[in-house]
């Protein structure tokens, strides 16, 4: 009622008390309040007594989009029953670096038309709930860095001839099945400014020249890959 809160992410708590904390958010908000989870693996990323399916790494293994479908069906229902309705989720990012411990296990694998694939099944899977969104990420591409953005700025030294023709090919799809939201990454890209592409005014025109109008959402911004740029940043302005 004071701050008018827009948007929050879940607590980790059994599903019970999620939903009984998201009930209270959504009775006293005057607009109706985006409640994300973190399902990539399944709905234990919902709350911890979620249906855990596999990481994402597995599902791409198998070749099989029916199995991604299955866990965005398996996460939709479980995201529904406790009162949530946004997925942060799926990774859309294509695993080229085994070095990138960002996404090494989070992404489907290294080819872009079957992460492309992977992706937009979870997203059939998931939408087969009615008010839960997805949330594609980590716009334009984490799994070609040599970082972990939680501790790191991360750099994408591609051209932009690959990196637009590649690692955007997951998010293009994603775009075209009519994804809600894109996270935004905090890496740099050098061909692009020194600005992580979360504060990144060209990269984000990037994703708006694919066509997306929806909501882009930041990492969090806890991370080590955006504060120690900010603080930085702020400190060089300051002097």
């Amino acid at each position: 009622e004071k701050y008018h809160l827009g948007g929050c992410r879940y607590n980790g708590m059994p599903g019970q008390m999620v939903l009984n904390q998201n009930r209270i958010l959504q009775k006293y908000a005057k607009v109706p309040v985006f409640i994300a989870c973190n399902p990539e693996q399944g709905g234990n990323g919902v709350c911890p007594d979620g249906t855990f399916v596999a990481n994402q790494i597995k599902i791409g293994a198998t070749g099989k989009k029916e199995y991604a479908q299955a866990m965005g069906r398996i996460s939709g229902a479980q995201i529904k029953a406790t009162g949530c309705n946004m997925a942060f989720a799926p990774v859309v990012d294509i695993t080229y670096n085994w070095e990138c411990e960002e996404t090494l296990n989070r992404a489907y694998g290294n080819d872009a038309k079957m992460v492309a694939e992977m992706g937009k099944a979870y997203m059939d899977g998931l939408h087969e709930f009615d008010s839960v969104y997805c949330c594609a990420k980590h716009f334009p591409g984490h799994g070609d860095t040599h970082a972990d953005s939680h501790l790191a700025l991360p750099s994408l030294d591609l051209d932009v001839r690959e990196i637009e023709s590649v690692h955007f090919e997951p998010f293009r799809a994603a775009v075209n099945a009519g994804v809600r939201a894109v996270m935004t990454a905090h890496i740099r890209v050098p061909a692009w400014g020194e600005a992580p592409a979360t504060l990144n005014p060209l990269i984000l025109g990037k994703l708006r020249s694919l066509g997306f109008d929806g909501v882009i959402v930041t990492d969090a911004l806890d991370m080590g890959g955006f504060l120690g740029w900010y603080k930085t940043k702020r400190h060089s302005q300051i002097e």
